[in-house]
């Protein structure tokens, strides 16, 4: 079983390419350049590098957000333009849920933080065993002080901090939470297309997958557009 896997969500850009539960061949860029410039280059380089047709594929993957509103809307639509192309279902994964994934061996809480921008983030919270994510706060936009009045209701123990909106407000979170918290380590620490891939090739084998037609990004709040529409200034 083979998954193309695109991650867009963040300033963050990844292809990968998933074989069962195996890592064929990811690409992470953190960078200035943009995704629509990079995304179908990675595409077409893990593909090419991996000796696989896109016919070959049994699934594309993509993260669907909370995140950045344009990198969203090219990597689904880029998504979205494979699977239909290739005639292969397209799998929807949260980027929160994805991010998560990156910690999932920590037994214990894991939060992913995305910043959000206007001093706000994304953010959910994860309970894990050491292999299974179970949700238990949904995702949200809030601001860091809230999530940190959230967190305090729920830290009987330690819990891992991951994003870069954990990066972004590290001595706020620090000093707010002091040793209650922890923060991934660098190769972890942000969305990975290997993880949005992973995670859709064990919804593939269940049979759940989505449709092309009906799939949206996850925006958890209004564009800046839309805002300013309520208010009368577009």
């Amino acid at each position: 079983m083979l998954v193309l896997a695109l991650e867009t969500a963040t300033r963050v850009a990844g292809v990968a390419l998933i074989s069962e539960d195996l890592i064929k061949k990811e690409i992470f860029l953190h960078h200035r350049h943009t995704h629509s410039e990079t995304l179908m280059v990675m595409v077409d380089e893990v593909l090419k590098e991996c000796e696989v047709d896109l016919n070959r594929i049994d699934a594309v993957a993509v993260s669907i957000g909370p995140g950045s509103f344009t990198g969203l809307r090219i990597g689904l639509a880029t998504a979205k333009g494979l699977a239909v192309g290739s005639k292969k279902p397209i799998i929807g994964v949260s980027t929160l849920e994805a991010l998560a994934y990156n910690a999932g061996l920590f037994e214990g809480l894991i939060c992913p933080v995305l910043d959000a921008s206007r001093d706000e983030v994304y953010t959910a919270a994860y309970r894990s065993d050491g292999s299974r994510l179970e949700c238990i706060e949904p995702p949200r936009a809030c601001s860091p002080s809230e999530l940190v009045e959230a967190l305090q209701a729920r830290l009987a123990d330690k819990a891992v901090l991951l994003g870069d909106g954990a990066f972004r407000y590290r001595e706020f979170f620090r000093q707010a939470l002091g040793d209650k918290v922890m923060w991934a380590p660098g190769n972890l620490a942000f969305p990975r297309a290997s993880s949005v891939g992973l995670q859709a090739a064990h919804r593939l084998r269940a049979g759940r997958v989505d449709d092309a037609i009906s799939l949206v990004p996850v925006y958890l709040r209004l564009s800046e557009a839309e805002r300013r529409l309520g208010r009368g200034s577009v």
